[in-house]
C-alpha cells in the first residue's frame, strides 16, 4: 500500500518537506540547467501527489459528515483542515514553478549574450569561417529560445541587442567574403598577366 493510503496526514507533511527541499535547491547559487529541469519534474510529481492527498481529504470530510456520528464531525474538520493546508502548499509548488522557469530564461539570455558578445569579439580578428559558424550557432539559438518562451521585457532587450549583433557580424561576413573572393580574382588576374607576358617575350 502507497503511503497515501495509509496514513495521509503523515504524507502531507513529507510533501511539505518535500517541496521545502525543492525550494532550497532552487535559491542556490549555479544551479545547472538539468539540476533545474530535474527540480521542475519533482515539482509536477509532487503536485499529483498534493491534488491525490486533497481528494483524499474530501472524501473523508464527506464520509465522516454523512455516517459517522461520533467522531465525525471532528475527523470532517480535520480533513477540511488538511485540504486548506494543501491547498496552500499547492500555491507554494505552482510559484515554485515559476521561480525555476524564470530562472531557467535567465539563464538563456545570460548565455545568448555572452554567444553575442563573443561574436562581435570574433569579428576584430576572426576569419570568415569561424564568424559564419558563430552566425549560425547564434542565430539558431535565439530561434529556439523564442518559439518556446515568452521573455520578459528585458530580457527581449538582450535578445534585441544580439539580434543586431547577428546582423551586423553577418554584414561583416559578406564583406569578408566579397573581399576574398575579390582578392582571388587579383590574384589570377595577376598570374594570368604574368603567363601572357611570358608568352609574349
Amino acid at each position: 500500500m502507497s503511503l497515501l493510503k495509509i496514513n495521509p496526514f503523515r504524507a502531507s507533511q513529507d510533501l511539505q518537506l518535500k517541496v521545502q527541499s525543492i525550494e532550497a535547491q532552487i535559491k542556490l547559487k549555479q544551479v545547472t540547467q538539468s539540476t533545474k529541469q530535474k527540480l521542475f519534474l519533482e515539482l509536477e510529481g509532487t503536485c499529483l501527489a498534493v491534488e491525490s492527498l486533497q481528494a483524499n481529504a474530501l472524501s473523508i470530510s464527506r464520509l465522516a459528515k454523512s455516517k459517522l456520528k461520533d467522531v465525525g464531525e471532528f475527523t470532517q474538520l480535520q480533513a477540511e483542515n488538511e485540504w486548506d493546508d494543501l491547498e496552500i502548499l499547492k500555491k507554494k509548488i505552482i510559484t515554485l514553478f515559476g521561480d525555476i522557469h524564470s530562472s531557467y530564461i535567465d539563464d538563456e539570455v545570460e548565455e545568448i549574450q555572452k554567444e553575442a558578445d563573443h561574436l562581435e569579439a570574433s569579428l576584430q580578428g576572426g576569419d570568415a569561417k569561424k564568424i559564419s559558424i558563430e552566425i549560425k550557432s547564434l542565430a539558431k539559438h535565439i530561434k529556439t529560445f523564442c518559439d518556446n518562451h515568452r521573455p520578459s521585457r528585458e530580457s527581449r532587450k538582450i535578445i534585441a541587442l544580439a539580434n543586431h549583433s547577428l546582423k551586423k557580424a553577418t554584414n561583416v561576413l559578406q564583406q569578408k567574403v566579397l573581399g576574398q573572393t575579390i582578392n582571388q580574382w587579383n590574384l589570377l588576374s595577376i598570374r594570368k598577366e604574368g603567363v601572357y607576358g611570358r608568352d609574349v617575350f
